[in-house]
């Protein structure tokens, strides 16, 4: 849901909403002349705000409130003290030292109280893009209505709701409390966001550009690897350590996959950046890919991968990465085409060996932290991700974050080419990923990790986990919970239902759910017994008519000799005719040997005039007392909702109305009002083709996504022709349309 306002407009929001944190501490002493306390606001600005305070508070005693200085104006500090009476403390610096495995490390001295290692960054960037979903105090901004004028939205949760407020250009103010998402919970708080963000960028939101301000403390090393004896320069960016240097390190396994040294460290291909051989040694006799690739998969199920960077440190994963860019004020956001975004580039490229194409410098490098990303190919930079990403053929490939000439984003995309590595220093408080245990009888049947629910536990294996298997974990689907239902744990929008062979989709087509669990439970069915074979349909009242509910399943053809070599079971299966019925070629469907003998044979007596044949009732392979459908009795039942409420598969589509567009897979699922139970059991096709001197015919068959069955009418113009009646999934209407009489589709009796 998106939420768009009628009239009326919205007062800029003011960049101390959107400053995460102070730069300094309230704890250090004030500058000289400057005091800790005012009386007033007034007296605040008599006190010039430059760079040289940034950072120190100043409590304002009439108001209560403390406010900060961010270089150019007073704003009111993000962290206000829990009393009027402003406290006064210090602290005292420490040195701090670290060390992890074969590697050592040292610090410089940092002060935990001083600003030398403190650094303040403001970005500034657009509204909607500084949003950011755990805080909705940023979920405040300015868009364009339909007239053009600015309107003002404000986010706020009460419990489970969400209460929005818009003002209007002319002051007014519409509160709305939105009960439709649950505030309280990860997915109710995503929906909302994405679509407080969408309402944003739809107003053209990003254009008011806001300054977002962050505090990162700093600290500088250096590693020393054992394996080489070189030395990299390291930097802590909030809680993480990162080389500040791209990897060097040539192993010699990897001949051809690493590059000579240069001035910005070495290149590497995924197979040597991963250290794909030992992958293979710790992993190969325990993981089924299956169709994937086995080297994708592997780095998919081996948690924090090490690759070639030193003992105790690690290729960086999409969360470290994203953890980075939040810590410099950055934020991540995702395009309609998938693709994963990063702002805050421009504080992470170094400031000089970025060339434009003509030898131009780009000088939009700032280089804050000393993280000093070099282009690798004078205009990009890639390094390596651990995390496996999916591209635009749902093929699996490993990540890498690409940094772009003067651009202030950076993208985690699919890898292509060869990119230089950075290591991430391993951490007990930070994201490690996830390592799958022991696949034995104690968890047979487990379906990890938790976290993704990827991997399922098969006789010994881990193997890829398919949707229903993680949809319906933990569910129980024995002999006595056949016919159950049941929604799954990871979608509304899903449901399954218990067979002999286990859960299977039910929302969409699947041959193992019976036509019994398609039937609409709120109509009154009839019913009609098949004397010659005893087999008996479900019958509905439509308008003046009676039809069967389901499709016919005769295929006695000692005593209908017209269906010799004429009928079908979908896919040759016989326990699909118990579903779906049989598929017939219209030639079968009417008993065309039963009617060559019939001197009243409908079709010569009308010469193929169509008003003539809808004026007539052929029996044809129909039950005694029953005929196959004409046109106009088709059409009596056009404007009736036929399709069945489930069994239907989802259909790719770009939705437009005046009100909104929407592009992505919707139901195709009917209602079923009228009890007609139309299944997507689908037809029979003969495709011919010429090979050569001779024609080579190909049978095709659908189902999931389409119904038809017969009209006794056959087309005037074309002999090898006759009418049905067609629906799909992407279509709410029916229609009588023409198909090859060579074709086997399913059929509906009618009553006479």
């Amino acid at each position: 849901m998106k939420f768009f306002p009628s009239t009326g407009a919205f007062a800029a929001f003011t960049a101390f909403l959107l400053i995460f944190s102070a730069c300094g501490d309230d704890k250090s002493s004030s500058p000289k002349g400057l005091p800790d306390e005012v009386a007033d606001k007034a007296e605040l600005k008599t006190y010039e705000c430059d760079e040289s305070i940034i950072g120190v508070k100043v409590f304002v005693t009439d108001l209560g409130k403390s406010y900060e200085c961010d270089g150019e104006e007073w704003f009111e500090s993000y962290d206000q003290p829990k009393s009027n009476a402003k406290g006064k403390s210090s602290s005292s610096g420490k040195t701090t030292s670290s060390s992890s495995g074969k590697n050592s490390s040292s610090s410089k001295k940092v002060s935990s109280s001083s600003n030398e290692n403190m650094k303040k960054v403001c970005s500034e960037m657009g509204a909607c893009d500084a949003m950011d979903k755990d805080n909705i105090g940023t979920w405040h901004f300015i868009r364009n209505d339909a007239s053009g004028e600015d309107v003002e939205y404000t986010y706020q949760a009460s419990g489970k709701d969400l209460i929005v407020t818009i003002k209007n250009a002319d002051g007014t103010k519409n509160t709305s409390t939105l009960t439709v998402y649950n505030m309280e919970s990860e997915a109710g708080l995503e929906a909302a966001f994405n679509a407080a963000k969408s309402t944003c960028n739809e107003g053209k939101g990003n254009d008011r550009i806001v300054k977002v301000c962050t505090n990162t403390l700093i600290e500088h090393g250096t590693v020393k690897d054992e394996r080489t004896g070189s030395v990299s320069e390291t930097v802590k960016i909030g809680n993480q350590w990162w080389m500040a240097q791209n990897l060097s390190y040539l192993d010699s396994r990897y001949e051809g996959k690493i590059s000579s040294t240069t001035h910005y460290g070495r290149y590497y291909d995924v197979a040597a950046a991963v250290d794909s051989i030992q992958l293979y040694a710790d992993k190969k006799d325990s993981i089924d890919c299956g169709k994937d690739s086995l080297l994708m998969c592997l780095i998919d199920v081996s948690g924090t991968i090490t690759g070639l960077c030193p003992a105790g440190w690690h290729l960086p994963d999409s969360t470290e990465w994203r953890i980075l860019f939040e810590s410099i004020g950055g934020s991540f956001y995702q395009s309609e085409d998938g693709n994963l975004y990063y702002s805050g580039a421009n504080n992470l490229r170094a400031t000089q060996g970025w060339l434009y194409g003509d030898g131009d410098k780009d000088l939009t490098g700032k280089d804050l932290y000393g993280f000093s990303v070099y282009p690798t190919e004078k205009t990009s930079a890639g390094l390596w991700s651990s995390s496996i990403l999916y591209n635009y053929y749902g093929e699996m490939k490993m990540g890498s974050m690409v940094f772009g000439i003067n651009s202030n984003k950076a993208e985690l995309t699919t890898s292509f080419s060869e990119y230089s590595v950075r290591c991430i220093k391993d951490s007990e408080e930070g994201k490690k990923g996830w390592i799958l245990p022991k696949c034995n009888a104690s968890n047979q049947g487990v379906v990890a990790p938790k976290e993704t629910l990827r991997y399922i536990c098969d006789n010994g294996v881990w193997r890829r986990a398919i949707l229903t298997e993680k949809d319906t974990y933990g569910e129980t689907c024995a002999k006595n919970d056949s016919g159950r239902v049941i929604k799954g744990h990871l979608s509304d929008t899903t449901e399954y239902y218990c067979t002999s062979k286990g859960w299977v989709d039910f929302v969409e087509w699947n041959w193992d759910v019976p036509k019994e669990a398609r039937f609409n439970p709120d109509v009154n069915y009839g019913s009609v017994e098949d004397k010659r074979d005893g087999k008996v349909y479900k019958t509905v009242d439509i308008g003046k008519l009676t039809w069967m509910a389901e499709n016919l399943n005769y295929a006695d053809s000692v005593n209908t000799p017209s269906l010799l070599n004429s009928s079908w079971c979908y896919e040759d299966d016989e326990a699909n005719c118990d579903v779906g019925g049989r598929l017939y070629t219209w030639l079968a469907v009417i008993d065309e040997k039963t009617l060559a003998d019939d001197e009243n044979n409908p079709y010569q007596k009308c010469d193929g005039d169509t008003t003539c044949l809808n004026s007539i009732k052929v029996q044809g392979i129909c039950p005694v007392g029953w005929h196959l459908p004409n046109n106009n009795d088709i059409e009596s039942i056009m404007k009736a909702n036929i399709k069945s409420k489930s069994g239907w598969n989802k259909y790719w589509a770009e939705q437009y109305s005046l009100a909104s567009y929407n592009k992505g897979y919707f139901s195709g699922n009917g209602t079923n009002t009228s009890g007609f139970t139309a299944l997507p059991t689908g037809y029979r096709n003969i495709y011919e083709n010429w090979v050569g001197a001779s024609i080579k015919r190909e049978i095709i068959w659908h189902s999931g996504s389409d119904f038809a069955i017969w009209s006794s009418v056959q087309d005037k113009r074309d002999k090898d022709e006759a009418w049905a009646l067609t629906a799909t999934s992407q279509k709410e209407a029916y229609w009588i349309s023409r198909s090859k009489k060579l074709f086997a589709l399913s059929v509906r009796c009618v009553k006479d």
